[in-house]
């Protein structure tokens, strides 16, 4: 896995099944949805990925089997 600045505030949404959101700019946040997607994978949880938040992204974490959810909120 590839370590990126994010990557502790990832782990630790992950491990609780939460979510993060993390202040960033535009053009990193291409970055930070490859890393949470990298987590997310080491977790076994699929990464929800919101980048709709001019100043950031929010990012939460299911088990892959939560097919069917509703998104984040």
């Amino acid at each position: 896995m590839m370590a990126s600045k994010w990557d502790d505030r990832l782990r630790q949404a992950a491990e609780t099944r939460g979510t993060v959101t993390i202040l960033c700019s535009e053009g990193e946040k291409d970055e930070i949805a490859s890393a949470a997607r990298q987590v997310g994978e080491h977790y076994r949880l699929h990464p929800q990925i919101d980048r709709a938040p001019a100043n950031g992204m929010r990012i939460g974490f299911r088990p892959e089997s939560d097919e069917g959810q509703p998104p984040l909120s």
